[in-house]
């Protein structure tokens, strides 16, 4: 039952694509950060948040970090397939990158915090991802940076998990970079990473006013840029610092280029530096190296200031948390506007990696304060005799060799002490006296294991009614023969487990969620619904008649061969979305076909408040008819037909009387698809009707006819011709082999698609004859000016018919002829009516 429990969740989650980095971020949505004070937020498992479970992983997707997912699973019960890790992993999911130095520091950071607080425990291994998507490598700089801060950094790329899902002993997890680790967290955490990056470099303590020498010195680098964001004229601004620098006793320059220097080349070149030089970009990270207290000078290029936001800053801010001293920044003021507006593309991304001009009276009058103010702190630093940061790394190195030496002398085999500590007593071999407590402890541990997925998943927008649909896309059909796919709670292929939800949105579907849950243990807060309940989720809606039916269909189905049961409710959406309303018609149809609608609100009035709801028992259909057989239609269209006309009360006599009359409809619409000339087109079907013996005409509109208005109506129609439109729906209340004449505007075969054709298909589900269509012709160019066809055929799409008289009467003698022949034969026959379709299997 545990492990039938387990629900994977995508890891990336799309309904917070808009605000991918906010709250609980889109990476592993559905769980709650723990907070501890000054550290980054996290998340720890097993943990008493986690309720003692471990997380799992399936996570090969390099592209679609949406394709991964995760789930949590109690030790004991792991998913089927799955590989248990030993040891620690470090699970990061950046919105970024870990190639770049900065955004690989930020990310690598909280890690080597929870390292230096957790005595220095080293993971076995690392997952990364960057929005949700697999990486299986680090920049150099960053998998160097956390070898030396942290250990051996070995990244999971889980070929051996042979395709199921991976489980750690122990994860744990930061999505936020460095979140809310507040600065003087930041500044223990850098010196660390200071320190231990020296240390592995054999980088000697460069600290004091005097460096490795006894000579007094004011170190100055130039760390230059190739390309991008590089100086217009390098030599100039050299030239500038090079004099100031001479002016100032024991004040030295160097100029280099990040491009061909190694990780540890620039540990020493920063170690060695006072007063950093150099044009925004990421090899300003390498400030972390430096004395605390050294100067940073950041050069940019025109355009910065005014459109870069607030990451133009983030050199600031690594200053800031590493103790150092930015000394300002300079943005080159020559402008160039941005072109936008008036069709003409935006230019102003052309600013990010511009050269840098310079200003050489300003860069003197900087360059001269900056040195002058730097000697005054390193003469006031040399007075001092305390130097707390070379205790600290000496304190750290001694504690870390302390910890190995422990380690080596207290070797023990390997044992997943995790899984012992965590032992779930449902497990526990061990006898029990108090069976009570131990239903009770597992109940608890069921209860915890439910999960609630969004009811409309993202990650399927661009074929929402494809496969499982975005509806519930967990889940998968049950099929049967001839019937339409569905789904059906408790159940075995729901492992016993009933449907919950938790659905009160109206306005997007992918705030509302689903859940199965063991009926001994329920969500906590939920509400169990008696009896039977119909769940349909739609893509269309349920007021238009055609598309109601379609919703509608496959439940009279589920009814009619399940001893006719009626729900006690239904649940309605839409694209995910609740819905508290059918339109009249559609009401009706369900009313006599299936029993007594009543449709669930969630509002409190008949059932739940905003707890979810969980029911006895569920079917849910997604896919209107989906797969259900050309044969199953029209037996489900016949027990359709024949309780309609007993709900209203439509008798043999209206039904069959004369037999052999040939009864016409004109069922009109008025405005979007109605005729130009109504009377003429009447005056056309009047004229061919009076040729033919028994023919009759009936003009009619919907509008202002009841449901069983139209039932009674089409039960006592033979031919019925009608504009394309939901009115035509009301064809399957007419006898078996009736027919239908169906007219379009102009634009509309062109344009319109396989929708254009339904009524051709219910004519075919339902045993009609469907006797062809006119499309009004069009002998000019379709929307010459729009190049997109479906606004184009929205121009089409309401226009009123015309009418061809020559074609019409031809068309209406030949199938008023066909049907008069038709019925005579039958009557002869005395094979006429439909048999009695009310009953259920």
């Amino acid at each position: 039952m545990l492990r039938d429990s387990v629900t994977f969740l995508p890891l990336k989650d799309l309904r917070f694509a808009d605000t991918p980095m906010s709250g609980h971020t889109w990476f592993m949505s559905s769980m709650n950060d723990t907070f501890d004070d000054g550290e980054a937020e996290y998340l720890h498992f097993p943990s008493k948040a986690s309720a003692g479970r471990v997380l799992c992983l399936v996570a090969r997707d390099v592209s679609d970090g949406a394709k991964n997912s995760y789930a949590l699973a109690w030790p004991e019960a792991l998913p089927h397939g799955a590989t248990l890790y030993p040891g620690l992993a470090f699970v990061s999911d950046t919105y970024y990158d870990y190639a770049n130095l900065f955004h690989g520091l930020v990310a690598v950071a909280p890690f080597a915090a929870w390292h230096q607080r957790r005595r220095c425990v080293v993971p076995a291994r690392w997952v990364l991802f960057h929005r949700g998507e697999l990486r299986t490598e680090m920049g150099p700089w960053v998998h160097t940076l956390a070898e030396t801060a942290i250990g051996r950094a070995a990244i999971e790329g889980f070929e051996g998990a042979g395709g199921g899902p991976a489980c750690f002993e122990e994860a744990v997890v930061f999505r936020h970079s460095m979140g809310v680790m507040s600065r003087e967290r930041a500044e223990e955490v850098i010196d660390v990473m200071r320190c231990r990056a020296r240390a592995h470099c054999n980088v000697e303590n460069t600290e004091g006013a005097f460096g490795n020498s006894k000579r007094f010195s004011i170190r100055i680098t130039l760390l230059l840029r190739t390309g991008a964001r590089s100086f217009k004229n390098e030599s100039a601004v050299v030239a500038i610092f090079e004099a100031e620098c001479r002016k100032v006793d024991g004040c030295s320059v160097k100029v280099e280029r990040p491009d061909n220097l190694t990780f540890c080349d620039q540990v020493k070149l920063l170690s060695e530096t006072d007063i950093l030089v150099s044009p925004h970009g990421a090899q300003m990270t390498n400030m972390i190296f430096m004395n605390k207290n050294s100067s940073i000078m950041e050069f940019f290029p025109n355009g910065w200031k005014e459109l870069a936001g607030e990451g133009q800053y983030v050199y600031q801010w690594v200053a800031n948390w590493s103790a150092m001293r930015h000394r300002g920044s300079w943005y080159d003021p020559e402008t160039t506007p941005c072109m936008t507006g008036n069709g003409r593309e935006t230019q102003c991304s052309s600013y990010k990696s511009r050269q840098i001009g310079h200003d050489e009276a300003y860069f003197t009058q900087w360059a001269a304060r900056v040195l002058r103010e730097t000697k005054e702190y390193k003469l006031a630093a040399a007075a001092s005799a305390a130097n707390s940061e070379h205790s600290l790394c000496f304190l750290a190195i001694l504690i870390t060799l302390l910890l190995f030496i422990q380690f080596q002398a207290l070797w023990l085999p390997s044992v997943p002490t995790t899984l012992f500590a965590l032992r779930l007593p449902f497990f526990d071999t061990r006898g029990h006296d108090n069976a009570t407590m131990e239903l009770n402890r597992t109940r608890s541990m069921l209860r915890d294991s439910v999960t609630f997925l969004p009811l409309k998943d993202l990650r399927f927008a661009d074929h929402p009614t494809s496969g499982h649909t975005w509806f519930m896309s967990s889940m998968n059909d049950t099929v049967e023969p001839g019937e339409a796919e569905y789904l059906h709670f408790p159940s075995e292929a729901s492992s016993g487990r009933v449907l919950c939800l938790s659905a009160h949105d109206d306005s997007d579907g992918s705030k509302n969620s689903y859940a199965l849950a063991w009926l001994e243990a329920l969500p906590r807060g939920a509400t169990l619904l008696p009896g039977l309940t119909f769940v349909s989720d739609t893509y269309y809606d349920y007021s238009n008649l055609w598309h109601g039916l379609s919703a509608v269909l496959p439940f009279a189905a589920w009814h009619q061969r399940s001893k006719c049961a009626v729900p006690a409710r239904w649940v309605l959406f839409h694209w995910g979305e609740l819905r508290r309303t059918m339109g009249r018609w559609v009401w009706s149809v369900a009313e006599a076909a299936i029993g007594n609608v009543v449709i669930e609100m969630f509002d409190g009035s008949n059932s739940t408040g905003q707890d979810p709801a969980c029911f006895e028992e569920a079917v849910v259909f997604r896919h209107n008819k989906g797969a259900m057989s050309r044969e199953r239609d029209e037996e489900v269209f016949d027990m359709l037909r024949c309780k309609a006309r007993a709900y209203c009360k439509v008798g043999e006599a209206a039904v069959g009387d004369p037999k052999a009359a040939v009864r016409t409809t004109l069922l009109l619409r008025s405005g979007a698809r109605s005729f130009k000339n109504e009377s003429a087109v009447i005056a056309v079907f009047e004229r061919e009707c009076r040729k033919v013996d028994g023919c009759r005409i009936t003009v009619a509109r919907p509008d202002n006819l009841t449901f069983c208005d139209q039932v009674k109506l089409l039960s006592e129609t033979d031919v019925l011709v009608s504009p394309h439109g939901a009115q035509i729906t009301n064809m399957f209340f007419m006898d078996k082999d009736s027919s239908i004449m169906e007219f379009y505007p102009k634009g509309w075969k062109e344009l319109a698609g396989a929708g254009q054709y339904v009524f051709r298909w219910m004519a075919e589900w339902a045993g009609m004859r469907h006797q062809g269509s006119w499309w009004e012709p069009d002998s000019g160019e379709l929307c010459p000016s729009q190049t997109d066809k479906l606004q184009c055929f929205f121009s089409y799409k309401d226009l009123q018919i015309g009418h061809d008289e020559a074609y019409f009467a031809r068309w209406a003698s030949r199938v008023l002829g066909e049907v008069k022949e038709r019925k005579t034969a039958a009557v002869a026959a005395e094979t006429w009516g439909d048999s009695d379709s009310c009953q259920c299997g």
